[in-house]
């Protein structure tokens, strides 16, 4: 990785190189809904294809493993690794939505508004304390908003699966926090 000013950025000290658990060891229930229910859809648009969406932290965690893979190779991997779980919790959030009588497109609706997901929406930040801050923040707010969701939703099924999902996220938080502790 290029620094402007000084050439290559010197390798940083980090966490020892061990891989990280990046999902917690409970299995997800299964993709099940009581009976089709397109008002679930918005707020499950916004988990999937929001600026706090799933899709958004995909990206997000793939441009900042890219750009962190030489100065912080485990930083990095274990971005590249959370990544691949919010891709699986992609699949689930979609096929609840086709379940519910859906689609999982990359669009989110708000207030009546439908907004398509679009690259403005992830952090590109390029310096590695602000990059964990930020991923510690949208962790944080995922956490709760699926739990949020889970305690408002009356489908036992899906409660169930955003419950397990929040325990991913709540993961992904001891993850950055430990990251930026030992920077």
């Amino acid at each position: 990785m290029m620094n402007r000013k000084n050439g290559p950025m010197p390798r940083r000290a980090e966490p020892e190189r061990q891989v990280i658990a990046v999902t917690d060891p409970s299995p997800y229930p299964p993709v099940e809904v009581d009976q089709k229910n397109t008002h679930l859809l918005v707020p499950l648009s916004l988990d999937l294809a929001s600026a706090s969406g799933e899709l958004t932290a995909i990206y997000q965690y793939i441009y900042q493993s890219i750009l962190l893979q030489e100065s912080y190779p485990v930083i990095a991997d274990t971005l590249r690794r959370i990544a691949i779980v919010e891709m699986h919790h992609m699949n689930i959030l979609g096929q609840i939505m086709v379940k519910l009588g859906g689609s999982p497109r990359a669009i989110s609706q708000f207030g009546g508004r439908a907004t398509p997901w679009n690259g403005t929406m992830p952090s590109y930040t390029k310096e590695i304390k602000q990059m964990l801050q930020v991923d510690l923040k949208s962790e944080q707010d995922t956490y709760h908003r699926y739990l949020l969701q889970a305690h408002r939703i009356s489908d036992p099924n899906i409660s169930s699966i955003l419950r397990r999902i929040a325990l991913d996220e709540e993961i992904h938080i001891k993850i950055f926090e430990r990251f930026l502790t030992e920077l």
